[in-house]
Order: structure tokens, then C-alpha cells, then sequence
């Protein structure tokens, strides 16, 4: 389950763990999803950060930095599973450790907030 209050319109989701949808709607007791369907928030799953994720959202493997790149912005997935997150032409300075990022709607919260754009699936 996820918090409603970590969720905006747009979000990717699980359903049942097993379908991932963006999210259309929300409401207090539930969300809407796959072309306006109602779910209730028991039913939805965070989707975690993979590579693959990264990928479908636009990032691409960059050697130098060992990470996932999307313009100025880098996603590194560590070993131990938590993720850093790099902007700027300098990228390896402005590093920011981020343990409490670990789904794929809270990287799109986190770019939107930092963008004002919208990370989607490309």
C-alpha cells in the first residue's frame, strides 16, 4: 500500500502486484486508474527502481558515470539497494544520497519537484 499523500496524478503504480498503470484520479479512499477505474489504496503497490524502470522512463546507461543518465540528471541504483540522485554539469559534486527513494513515484515526485516536468515512459 502507498500513502495517499505520496501520490499525484500521472504516478505509475502496481496493481495486485502484478499490472503497473499511471494514475488517472484521486480520492480520499481511493485512486483512479486504467481509464477510470476505482482502486482502493490496499490494492496498489509501489513499483521499486530497477534498471529496466530507469530505462522505460527515458534514463540511458552512461559508462562514465556508471549511472543512469536523463540530460543533467543521474540515477545511481548502489549496492546495498538505495539510490543517489546527481544534477548539474558536475555531476559527481552536487551527489545526493537519497535512502528514503526507493519507488519509481517517488523519482517521479522527486524529478517533478526538481524539473517542474513530468517523468514519463518514453
Amino acid at each position: 500500500m502507498i500513502a495517499p499523500s505520496e501520490l499525484r496524478i500521472g504516478n505509475y503504480v502496481l496493481i495486485g502486484s502484478l499490472v503497473w498503470t499511471p494514475i488517472d484520479g484521486i480520492l480520499s479512499s481511493q485512486v483512479f486508474a486504467c481509464n477510470g477505474v476505482g482502486i482502493n489504496y490496499i490494492d496498489i503497490d509501489p513499483i521499486p527502481i530497477t534498471p529496466e524502470w530507469l530505462e522505460r522512463l527515458g534514463f540511458e546507461w552512461d559508462i562514465y558515470y556508471q549511472g543512469y543518465c536523463d540530460g543533467n540528471y543521474l540515477v545511481n541504483i548502489r549496492e546495498n539497494g538505495t539510490i543517489s540522485f546527481a544534477y548539474g554539469k558536475r555531476r559527481h559534486d552536487e551527489m545526493q544520497f537519497l535512502p528514503y527513494i526507493k519507488y519509481v513515484h517517488q523519482l517521479q515526485n522527486l524529478y517533478h519537484a526538481i524539473t517542474g516536468n513530468e517523468l514519463k515512459i518514453k
